[in-house]
């Protein structure tokens, strides 16, 4: 019992610490559209930004599920010294690892920003290479916070890794607030760099409260190092390739209009806060439960577990989806339109948001089902599946591309999500059997219909309200998203207990679990 309460506070306390560095990530983000609009300079940037940001995706899955498990067996079976020494090998061969590749990538910058960025021209080039070699330091820290977060996480200690980006957020705030008008673009990569070297810092305190000594040792030899080695590349693998068609997405980009990589990249902010939200809270709960039953070989408990957790999928994001869609345009113009964002950049984004909005379901979907095939510990067969996914992405965009512009681009990471979800299915299915009964189906209709109906209201309303509401000031415009998309959400769930849905009484038992584990947890 313990235990479970040990786990319950420690999802509640990532959770939480989750979300509050997501709304500081967003501040972030309405700071830089008010400096620097979407243009060519922050084009340039969100280019240069593009490898450490993998970089940081990467290693962040690649450490908790290789390093993480390693250091807890050398740290409960063996002696603490044992542990420390496997710690400070892998610190220190992280540390040579990166300070060689920022060395090499400062060389070859202007080679790696035309590969990233084709369609830029001589002059944004060249400033795409002066920020990525600003930025580039900032791949060690990195590097070495996923390997402490890794640590303090097998130490039970999480808050301070999980409110490590917020750090990250407000430091590059204060530069771009601070230094913008003087620098221009260089503060908002300086703020970048500085801000993930005050995370790195930020963590230290812990790791030697927690008894860690760092010592200057490398053991190439080190069993737990090449165990760990070997656990991290399917890992690191699955994340490049799922991050291949965001190079060619913004390769792409790159060849329209100035401002386009930008607004693609504001899109996807706000498409990331339901998912950011929503996916957390429903796996946390979900995939131990798919683990146990896997181990146990319960697969009648498996499959009807993985229904209600897509249920709830839908039944959340559903909702989300069709508010982004439906209210596209003033939800872009409330949150960016301001400073030297203008008002055809808002056109733009707003573009790339209702496209971005279709793929919230198979995101969510692929990360479920994902999560189904590790609790069956196949690890290999998603990485596979990821990769005609990522196929399908660029093919996608390619073809998109010259017809719709930046929506393309955006449409094209949606149908290149379904075709990778539909791949996971028939594998899943392969598997455990049929895993969908009719009658899901059907629920399945009940809640895309009530979808529909919300689509229309929210559309409806919105638009009689601008007889009565002006949107000329930011209150007007709030309080018109507020009433519409309130409208629509109550018109949904009232819907759904009209249609008889019975996954209405999952959701609300999840959100009273949510509740009680954020209050026990204070």
């Amino acid at each position: 019992m313990s235990n479970t309460k040990s786990l319950a506070k420690a999802a509640s306390v990532i959770m939480v610490a989750t979300l509050v560095g997501r709304f500081v990530g967003f501040i972030r983000e309405m700071v830089i559209a008010n400096q620097f609009g979407a243009s060519a300079h922050t084009d340039a940037y969100v280019v240069a930004y593009t490898i450490p940001s993998m970089v940081a995706m990467a290693l962040a899955g690649a450490f908790n599920a290789a390093f993480l498990p390693v250091f807890n067996d050398y740290l409960v079976s063996r002696d603490r010294g044992e542990a420390n020494n496997l710690a400070n090998t892998t610190i220190n061969l992280v540390a040579v690892f990166f300070i060689t590749l920022i060395t090499a990538a400062f060389v070859l910058s202007p080679y790696i920003v035309k590969l990233l960025a084709p369609g830029f021209d001589r002059a944004s080039l060249a400033l795409t290479a002066k920020l990525f070699r600003i930025i580039l330091p900032a791949l060690l820290f990195i590097g070495l916070m996923g390997l402490i977060s890794a640590i303090l996480n097998s130490y039970r200690h999480f808050l301070f890794p999980a409110l490590g980006p917020m750090i990250t957020s407000l430091v590059t705030i204060g530069f771009v607030l601070a230094l913008g008008r003087r620098w221009g673009i260089a503060s908002l990569a300086a703020g970048t760099m500085v801000g993930f070297a005050a995370q790195f810092l930020f963590q230290l305190p812990v790791m030697w409260k927690k008894g860690f000594q760092y010592r200057l040792i490398i053991s190439w030899s080190h069993p737990g190092v090449k165990k760990t080695l070997w656990l991290m590349l399917p890992v690191v693998l699955g994340v490049i390739i799922g991050q291949a068609p965001v190079f060619v997405e913004r390769g792409l980009a790159s060849t329209l209009e100035a401002g386009s990589i930008s607004a693609l990249n504001y899109a996807n902010r706000v498409m990331q806060l339901p998912l950011g939200l929503f996916v957390a809270a429903i796996s946390i709960p979900v995939f131990p439960a798919l683990s146990v039953y896997a181990s146990k070989r319960e697969y009648g408990l498996l499959k009807e577990t993985l229904i209600r957790g897509i249920s709830l999928f839908f039944l959340i994001l559903v909702p989300a989806a069709v508010g982004l869609l439906t209210l596209n345009k003033p939800i872009i113009k409330l949150l960016f339109e301001h400073g030297e964002f203008t008002v055809h950049n808002t056109v733009v984004t707003a573009n790339a948001l209702a496209y971005y909005a279709l793929a919230i379901i198979p995101w969510a979907l692929r990360d479920i089902l994902t999560r189904s095939f590790y609790a069956l510990q196949d690890t290999v067969t998603p990485v596979l599946i990821a990769a005609v996914g990522a196929m399908a992405t660029v093919l996608f965009d390619l073809l998109l591309v010259k017809i719709m512009g930046v929506g393309g681009l955006a449409l094209g990471l949606a149908l290149g999500l379904s075709v990778n979800v539909l791949i996971l299915y028939v594998y899943l299915r392969r598997k455990l059997g049929e895993i969908f009964p009719a009658h899901w189906l059907l629920t399945l209709g009940k809640i895309i219909s009530a979808g529909a109906v919300m689509a229309l209201v929210t559309a409806v309303l919105y638009n009689l309200l601008g007889s009565y509401v002006p949107d000329s000031s930011r209150q007007g415009l709030l309080l018109k998203i507020l009433l519409a998309g309130a409208a629509g959400v109550l018109v949904y769930f009232f819907g759904l207990l009209l249609l008889k849905v019975r996954e209405i009484a999952d959701l609300t038992g999840l959100i009273i679990k949510l509740k009680d584990k954020m209050l026990k947890s204070r």
